[in-house]
């Protein structure tokens, strides 16, 4: 009922990316910890295994036996399906017997997919064979598989939920971390594309202003700008100071730019610019 992808990057950072059609799979699928592993439970999901499998790992078991452990401790085995990977990029899988076809799992270095109540075994391909050959951010690298695993056929019976979990050493808790990346679709007609939104969201969250690539504030690009404030209200005041109160409003204060404008900052009111208000308004 589920397809994922369970990755460590030669950085020490994990990924999870999932989609199913069922309700919130990001509740309850993946499970990661810097510095210590992650894994996915599925199929008919123990959601136990989430907590315990962490813990395992943290104790020092590799991936087989973590796998082992909890596998060996669930009557209801032959429907779940586990996938594990540990900090040193060691991977283990399960795939029950009684597990809704099409359903199983693929290895490769550093990454593992596994899916059930799939259209065909080719989802698995496209996941971890497209993961394998991109580049670029691993948030991005694991949307662009799941992408083309939902191409391949995804789930069967259809789309409803997806999510994107990344951990990584250089987490040091801020709230804009560009090691840490928690989304979730829950319920949606295009959960994957909806995803990807979210993911460029993200990005303009957590990420730093250009310069190098921002645009100068003046011409027409001044004149688009304006013109996406107007909602705003507040047109006597110049444009840099509603360009500010706007970021302010949608937390992208840090991407101003003095006489310029920050491209990832812009394309966001390209966006919402037609929803600006002021407050209490």
């Amino acid at each position: 009922m589920t397809y994922s992808l369970v990755v460590r990057d030669g950085e020490g950072n994990f990924g999870v990316v999932t989609a199913s059609k069922s309700l919130a799979v990001g509740a309850t699928v993946p499970a990661l910890a810097a510095d210590t592993g992650a894994l996915v439970t599925q199929a008919h999901t123990n959601t136990t295994f989430a907590k315990r499998g962490i813990e395992e790992l943290r104790a020092g078991c590799d991936a087989a036996q973590t796998v082992d452990r909890l596998i060996r401790s669930d009557p209801g085995r032959s429907r779940r399906q586990l996938a594990v990977l540990a900090s040193t990029g060691e991977a283990a899988v399960w795939t029950g017997s009684g597990c809704t076809s099409a359903a199983g799992h693929l290895l490769g270095p550093g990454c593992v997919a596994v899916g059930n109540c799939l259209s065909g075994t080719s989802v698995l391909s496209a996941l971890r064979d497209t993961f394998l050959a991109s580049t670029g951010t691993l948030p991005d690298r694991l949307i662009a598989a799941l992408a083309e695993g939902e191409k391949a056929g995804g789930d069967h019976r259809g789309k409803q939920s997806a999510a994107l979990r990344v951990v990584g050493p250089a987490d040091d808790g801020r709230l804009r971390s560009t090691a840490c990346v928690d989304l979730r679709v829950d319920d949606h007609l295009d959960p994957v594309g909806e995803l990807r939104r979210l993911l460029e969201l993200h990005h303009a969250f957590v990420g730093p202003a250009d310069p190098v690539s921002a645009l100068p504030l003046t011409g027409e690009v001044a004149r688009e700008v304006a013109a996406l404030l107007e909602a705003d209200g507040s047109s006597e005041l110049p444009l840099e100071e509603r360009l500010a109160g706007w970021a302010h409003n949608e937390s992208l204060e840090h991407r101003l730019l003095h006489g310029l404008i920050d491209l990832a900052l812009l394309n966001r009111l390209r966006t919402r610019g037609k929803s600006v208000r002021r407050p209490g308004v």
